[in-house]
């Protein structure tokens, strides 16, 4: 029974020894607890060396790379439009039509001249086959009876042997010289000058047939192009930018009641100073932010840089290429511009928001065994995210960059998101 009763106070005391130790713990770790909750929370950085480039925004307003002003090449009255502004249309697409009856009546009588030229020639192709044939048998006989008659004298000489040998009588050398004489001749020469004069006749006639044919010819190209003009096309593949005419209108070549823009590539145009035009050059890649579609970022390359200044305003004109395959950038958006104008290697960099601003002095704060310690430095290239430190850190610090309003120097402090 004694025993018992020992172990019972054993056991109590053991419980109070327990629960007394625990509260002391408890209240070591919430005073621990108490002191790192008066500390202030900061984030560090390390200083390294990078590259860094100097950045200067610009703010340009878009147009197409491409912008093309539809007119009809004929004036006319408007009877049918195939587009709407917005529409994406494609080279040789139909944008509106031209009332064509004029037209149509102008190829009908153009064919008809056609038609006409065409039975000239063919009427006066006949005439020069016949005039050809009558010419052909002229000549023939010609040559033929010249041929005779040179035999004839041949005979001739032969006969007037004869006869002076007394061997054929005179008559029969009288039949000889006849058949040897030139006369019958003559008729057939001119017989065969008529056919050849009859002959060049239809040939000219044909000429001037196949020059009227000419005339005509060209006179129905020109009525089926007038024809085919009322009909007025898409000249590139773009989008329909502007639409001024109405059905019913009349529409001339006047003004361009059309307008359409290829949105494929776009150019930035933006203006610069001289202090900044030698910084740049065609070729460079920059950075385009749009803020009508969210922020968002495109790469544009810089494509021409006018040799001289604008005489009013004195910058130069800078156009930026931009690729817009998913055509997002819309004409007359306006993007800002990040140009690097000057670029170092293997600087000591900083975040631009770690370095404040103190008595006109640049401060930074660096962390050691987690106390503050105040550094005067010296900046170069700042862009708005990094800065160059030229002097007053070392490769390694490690440099507050969030909670840097708070502190103060030689504060000891709790890092709260590791060194980055």
């Amino acid at each position: 029974m004694e025993k018992m009763k020992l172990r019972g106070i054993l056991l109590t005391l053991s419980a109070i020894i327990v629960l007394t130790g625990c509260s002391k713990g408890k209240a070591n770790n919430k005073a621990t607890e108490n002191v790192e909750v008066n500390l202030t929370p900061v984030q560090v950085a390390l200083v390294k060396k990078d590259t860094i480039k100097d950045i200067t925004m610009i703010s340009g307003k878009v147009i197409p790379t491409q912008e093309v002003a539809v007119s009809p090449k004929l004036g006319g009255k408007v009877t049918d439009i195939r587009v709407k502004v917005g529409d994406k249309v494609n080279k040789g697409d139909i944008l509106f039509a031209l009332d064509d009856s004029d037209a149509q009546a102008r190829v009908d009588q153009a064919q008809s001249g056609v038609q006409s030229s065409q039975a000239a020639i063919e009427q006066a192709q006949s005439g020069v086959a016949s005039a050809k044939a009558a010419y052909d048998t002229a000549k023939a006989n010609y040559e033929a009876s010249l041929e005779k008659i040179q035999n004839a004298k041949v005979n001739l000489e032969r006969m007037k042997v004869l006869y002076e040998e007394g061997i054929i009588s005179k008559s029969q050398y009288e039949q000889a010289q006849l058949a040897a004489s030139d006369s019958s001749l003559e008729v057939l020469k001119s017989q065969l000058a008529q056919a050849e004069a009859a002959y060049k006749q239809p040939q000219a006639s044909q000429k001037q047939a196949q020059a009227a044919m000419g005339q005509s010819a060209a006179s129905y190209k020109q009525a089926v192009q007038a024809l085919e003009d009322t009909v007025v096309r898409a000249p590139i593949d773009g989008f329909v930018t502007a639409l001024n005419i109405e059905v019913g209108e009349m529409s001339s070549n006047m003004q361009a009641p059309i307008t359409i823009s290829n949105l494929n590539k776009v150019y930035v145009k933006i203006n610069v100073t001289e202090n900044l035009i030698n910084k740049i050059k065609s070729g460079d890649k920059v950075t385009a932010n749009f803020s009508a579609l969210n922020n968002k970022e495109f790469i544009g390359t810089i494509s021409t840089i006018t040799p001289a200044a604008n005489s009013t305003t004195q910058l130069f004109d800078v156009n930026i290429e931009i690729d817009n395959k998913d055509n997002e950038i819309k004409s007359g958006m306006f993007a800002n511009i990040k140009l690097s104008t000057n670029t170092k290697k293997n600087a000591l960099i900083v975040k631009s928001e770690a370095v404040l601003q103190k008595e006109d002095k640049n401060i930074v704060y660096i962390v050691k065994d987690n106390k503050t310690m105040e550094k005067q430095v010296s900046i170069g290239i700042d862009n708005g995210d990094f800065a160059e430190i030229t002097s007053g850190l070392s490769q390694g610090d490690k440099v507050v960059i969030k909670g840097q309003h708070y502190v103060e120097n030689d504060e000891k402090v709790k890092v709260v998101e590791g060194v980055k």
